[in-house]
């Protein structure tokens, strides 16, 4: 057997370890292989986010289908395996590239260390409103905020940035509150911009796209969904724009704060309205809904900003 391993494939290899203790001893390095974490969308490269989700050939999905059973079923938007109960009735027979834990689901990513599930979501307003993480709040998503109040206003903050741009640098604060009725989940996101070289022409319809040349396989920072955020920053068009501050597609608004003279510096503000995110206590896994707010602010791989952003430049 011990010859035999490093020849087998790495989903084989986990199957095998979950079969027995002294195999699970012999084979636990493999299950801490990088390919079959929780994948984070705007920390993948480009070529795998076209698709996202979807390939069944990769080692995370290939090992939860093939982990699949009388009780659990993989879910494509979480790309997680869930029990029975949390899908809706009638759910078992659609393709699992294609099942769905909740009507209105989706993974929302915040930045390129917080993608969150509709679950996690209903768990940090659970937060924001007790003041306390609850227990079955990943652990990794808690250490990735601070709970803070002020004003009797009660705020989960977060704070990352964005080095592999070649030239400029980005720090983002993404504050997550609750509206006034502790319905909603609001995230409010404050992207500092700080450029090499002046850039003095932000915000201006660009037509000469030599301007400013997006790098091919840089990890995104966007707005919302469908808008880019530097893109936006240098006027380049969207089609889910309904205004020059708005995104008809999940409502999101944005706007730029701060612009110095010397073209070196920007401060985009941008407000997400995630829906409301918590269901009644007796309400069945299986029919709650999810949130329409959620999903219309949850990924879309391989969007139009996208592509008009990377490929055409």
């Amino acid at each position: 057997m011990v010859l035999i391993v490093p020849y087998l494939p790495l989903v084989s290899q986990v199957c095998l370890a979950l079969t027995c203790k002294r195999l699970y001893r012999l084979l636990r390095p493999a299950l801490d292989d990088e390919q079959l974490a929780w994948p984070r969308y705007l920390a993948s490269p480009l070529t795998l986010r076209k698709e996202f989700g979807s390939q069944p050939h990769l080692p995370r999905i290939n090992l939860l289908l093939q982990l699949e059973d009388a009780r659990w079923l993989y879910c494509s938007d979480c790309l997680k395996l869930h029990p029975y109960s949390c899908f809706p009735r009638g759910y078992v027979g659609i393709p699992p590239t294609r099942r769905h834990c909740s009507y209105y689901g989706g993974i929302v990513d915040l930045c390129s260390c917080l993608a969150l599930t509709y679950t996690n979501g209903q768990r940090l307003s659970e937060w924001i409103q007790t003041g306390i993480p609850g227990q079955d709040l990943h652990r990794d998503i808690r250490r990735q905020f601070r709970y803070q109040m002020l004003n009797n206003k009660r705020f989960l903050i977060h704070k990352c940035s964005v080095t592999s741009q070649p030239d400029v640098f980005l720090t983002l604060t993404i504050v997550m509150t609750l509206d006034a009725g502790e319905k909603c989940l609001l995230v409010s996101t404050r992207y500092n911009v700080y450029w090499s070289t002046p850039h003095k022409h932000l915000g201006d319809m660009v037509n000469d796209r030599e301007a400013y040349r997006a790098p091919f396989d840089t990890e995104p920072v966007l707005l919302c969904p469908d808008i880019h955020a530097l893109a936006w920053l240098y006027g380049i068009y969207a089609p889910t724009l309904t205004s020059r501050n708005a995104c008809r597609n999940c409502d999101t608004t944005f706007n730029v704060i701060l612009r110095t003279d010397d073209g070196l510096h920007s401060v985009i503000r941008s407000e997400r309205n995630l829906g409301a995110v918590r269901d009644g206590a007796n309400t069945p896994r299986r029919l709650r809904l999810g949130s329409r707010e959620w999903y219309q602010s949850s990924r879309k791989p391989g969007n139009g900003m996208e592509r008009l952003w990377y490929f055409n430049s």
